[in-house]
């Protein structure tokens, strides 16, 4: 159990967080709103375009944000307690 908890902690020190996006697919056809969901660690901090925002407990989170018209980029970052980073980086077409 203590190899366990010390190979958990040791990955938390040294790895960068896990980050996986579930909305917006890579490529979509997109309104000027959209909502962006993902899952990370539940320790690391999220941004969104810069932008940080609140995550739950168990590291899912969901923010709607507003985009221009045409080709964009929607940049997802995780940053662990280590400092270390995780970025997710989705290109939409925005339409009205």
């Amino acid at each position: 159990v203590f190899g366990f908890y010390l190979i958990i902690q040791l990955k938390g020190l040294l790895g960068v967080p896990s980050l996986e996006i579930f909305q917006p697919q890579d490529q979509a056809v997109v309104s000027p709103e959209i909502a962006v969901e993902g899952r990370t660690d539940p320790t690391a901090s999220i941004s969104i375009n810069g932008q940080k925002i609140k995550k739950n407990r168990n590291g899912t989170f969901s923010q709607t944000i507003g985009l221009s018209e045409g080709v964009q980029t929607v940049t997802v970052s995780a940053t662990g307690q280590n400092g270390k980073t995780t970025e997710v980086v989705r290109t939409v077409q925005v339409k009205k």
